[in-house]
């Protein structure tokens, strides 16, 4: 019965961090759906309407995060791969661990985008240029909502006077 009682304990210790990360990977590709769903929008807008020969279907927020979710991880597991291969080559051509970061990290930015825009055509109906359209107004897109996202905090933060550490490290480093 100790036994149970120590695990229970380590659990109950464990589950405030794992509750944490596991809502912050949700809120995340929470939004990550949203920003899809916007691109789609803005795409439709662009050609005429989503009643216009050209337009993309919308995909419900729950598709749009899973779609988001599978490229990630589809992305993921690629990029292990590559860059695995990747050091192993530069480890025997003797190649600059940083320009090795340099190229993986470009890499992974244009893999992420063909695997999106694969996905978004297996999953909608549209041709594989719309959908690579849609994966680049993503990125506008998702920029303009972390700058909401950081300006909304920042005014929160302002009216209700509570600060985050890591901001007033921000302000004193200057």
């Amino acid at each position: 019965m100790t036994d149970f009682n120590e695990l229970l304990l380590q659990v109950r210790a464990q589950a405030g961090p794992l509750c944490m990360v596991l809502a912050t990977f949700l809120v995340i590709v929470l939004a990550l759906g949203v920003v899809l769903r916007t691109a789609c929008s803005v795409y439709n807008g662009l050609v005429g309407g989503r009643e216009a020969s050209a337009a993309v279907p919308m995909p419900s927020l729950g598709g749009a995060m899973l779609m988001m979710f599978l490229s990630f991880v589809l992305t993921f597991v690629v990029l292990f791969a590559l860059v695995w291969a990747a050091t192993a080559l530069a480890l025997s051509i003797q190649l600059n661990p940083s320009e090795l970061m340099l190229y993986s990290g470009l890499g992974s930015t244009v893999l992420y985008f063909v695997v999106l825009s694969i996905l978004l055509a297996l999953f909608l109906p549209a041709p594989i240029f719309r959908t690579f359209i849609i994966a680049v107004l993503c990125v506008p897109v998702g920029i303009l909502l972390c700058v909401l996202f950081f300006g909304l905090l920042w005014l929160a933060s302002t009216v209700f006077n509570f600060t985050f550490p890591a901001f007033e490290h921000l302000r004193t480093a200057r």
